[in-house]
């Protein structure tokens, strides 16, 4: 069987006139935001270059987009024309003596064209005219004429404002007080500064000088030391060369060793008790353990036996448990009353 869609012509013309009207209506949508039937009114302008300007580039009026750039065309006489829109709802600031002017900066801030509107309010220029910039001599001669309004709100130009008050700051304030630090500093160094850092940094060549006298107090003191030891050390090594003169000068009468050994036999009787009651001690040990290991077996057969009694009493009790005549024959101990009550234990 055959399918067959009825009114399908109609049916796909529907949905390309669909299509059609939303391509139209994109393009109505753009044309508004690209302001193609606004009548805005042109103007133009000359420059001694290029560089910077591109079409599309915005022309602004203190911080406003109030117009953008059209179209760029180099001249004869080497200059660049432009030709700029200005937006119909600010036609009224392009008025007599109007300046634009571009401004660049190396911190990218506030540039662009700029449009310095005349000083004094007159009829807007018609669309077509010609606005001087500030690029050549009759733009500039309007400024100096003070017949613009130069203000602008760009950020170089508010920093450069600025510039004023920053060197007021300096004059007041930074320089007095690093005259008062540059009057501080020469007291210190002549000595006039009676304080306690000014007299330490005053004295310190005195300090300084003090110092390395008593390094080289002690660095004698210490070579002296050094000597001592070393003289020490060789008497030592002469002294400890020749042992046969070592053991006679121990051996002599006026030696220590020999006081020690002529003491009348009073050493060697202290000697004597020492080690006769270390003997006794000894000996009294001995006969402990000779007791504990005769009475070993005496012992271990005591502990047997009161084992096995522990287990015939664990039987006798297990039996008297488990009688019936005796179950429940022993009245429940009574609980004491504590001194202490809990919380709980309260009436509410």
């Amino acid at each position: 069987m055959k399918f067959r869609l009825r009114f399908a012509e109609q049916i796909t013309g529907l949905f390309v006139l669909i299509a059609i009207g939303m391509i139209a209506l994109v393009l109505v949508f753009m044309g508004i935001n690209k302001r193609w039937y606004v009548d805005d009114p042109v103007f133009f302008t000359k420059f001694e270059s290029a560089e910077g300007l591109k079409t599309a580039m915005a022309i602004r009026f203190k911080g406003f987009q109030i117009g953008q750039i059209d179209a760029l065309q180099l001249l004869d006489d080497d200059t660049v024309e432009v030709r700029f829109t200005i937006y119909r709802e600010y036609h009224s600031r392009v008025r007599e003596n109007t300046v634009i002017e571009f401004a660049t900066n190396p911190l990218n801030l506030g540039g662009g064209l700029l449009l310095h509107p005349g000083k004094y309010v007159t009829a807007p220029k018609p669309s077509g005219s010609y606005i001087p910039s500030l690029d050549f001599a009759d733009g500039i001669k309007l400024v100096k004429d003070g017949l613009v309004e130069t203000k602008s709100s760009d950020e170089i130009s508010v920093m450069m404002g600025n510039v004023g008050d920053i060197l007021v700051h300096i004059k007041e304030e930074t320089l007095p007080a690093v005259n008062t630090l540059l009057r501080n500093v020469d007291a210190i160094a002549t000595g006039a500064d009676k304080g306690p850092l000014g007299q330490t940094l005053y004295h310190v060549e005195d300090i300084t000088r003090d110092a390395a006298s008593v390094m080289s107090e002690i660095a004698a003191a210490s070579n002296k030391l050094v000597g001592d030891i070393t003289q020490l050390s060789e008497s030592l090594r002469s002294e400890l060369s020749d042992p046969a003169v070592l053991v006679k000068k121990l051996v002599a009468p006026d030696s220590t060793a020999a006081f020690l050994l002529n003491d009348h036999m009073a050493l060697y009787a202290q000697i004597d008790g020492i080690l006769s009651g270390v003997n006794n001690s000894i000996q009294q040990v001995e006969d402990i353990t000779r007791y504990i290991n005769a009475t070993t077996p005496q012992i271990t057969g005591l502990i047997e036996e009161t084992r096995q009694a522990l287990d015939q009493g664990k039987d006798v009790l297990e039996g008297l448990k488990n009688n019936p005549v005796l179950r429940g024959g022993i009245s429940p101990e009574k609980e004491q009353p504590g001194t202490f009550r809990g919380y709980r234990d309260g009436d509410f």
